[in-house]
């Protein structure tokens, strides 16, 4: 994890058993050592947001919500890395197609907007959302499931049911 990562973020890890090394002052530098213990240690690297179980990983998000409420209209998802919204978009797509989905970004570091617009993704953000660089495969898969870029915010359309009638 990054030098800068948040106590309580390093905190949790480790409570789950996780041997943390922060090193870097953001992700890119971070992943890099990371794919260099893994090559010297002969561990498995894998990525915290670009990664294609990790993406499947958080479509199980999108499960216990359209579970617990299958009538919603809508999902916000945080845009960090854009794996939660790759999974969450992946399994709301094949449930429940006409669910409108949301990805919020910081306007500090809009990588998954300059992506989706075909501009280059800042290549570092000074933030505390230590996660917030798109991967190439988050990307690919935003656009699989029609995440656009609509103005500020980023909308993946969707067929409006008709409205209830309320009594």
């Amino acid at each position: 994890m990054p030098e800068t990562t948040a106590f309580v973020k390093v905190e949790r890890t480790t409570s789950l058993g996780a041997t943390v090394v922060q090193h870097g002052a953001n992700v890119l530098e971070s992943a890099t050592h990371a794919r260099e213990l893994a090559a010297r240690d002969g561990l498995v690297y894998v990525h915290p947001f670009d990664e294609p179980r990790v993406i499947d990983g958080q479509g199980t998000i999108a499960i216990e919500m359209l579970a617990d409420h299958p009538d919603l209209e809508a999902i916000i998802v945080p845009v960090g890395g854009g794996g939660m919204l790759s999974g969450v978009s992946l399994v709301a797509r094949e449930l429940a197609p006409d669910v409108e989905l949301i990805g919020m970004q910081a306007e500090a570091c809009p990588s998954m907007v300059a992506a989706l617009a075909g501009d280059p993704k800042p290549a570092t953000c000074e933030t505390i959302a230590d996660g917030i660089q798109v991967g190439e495969r988050v990307l690919a898969s935003a656009q699989r499931n029609r995440l656009h870029r609509s103005g500020r915010s980023q909308t993946l359309p969707r067929r409006r049911p008709p409205r209830r009638e309320r009594s």
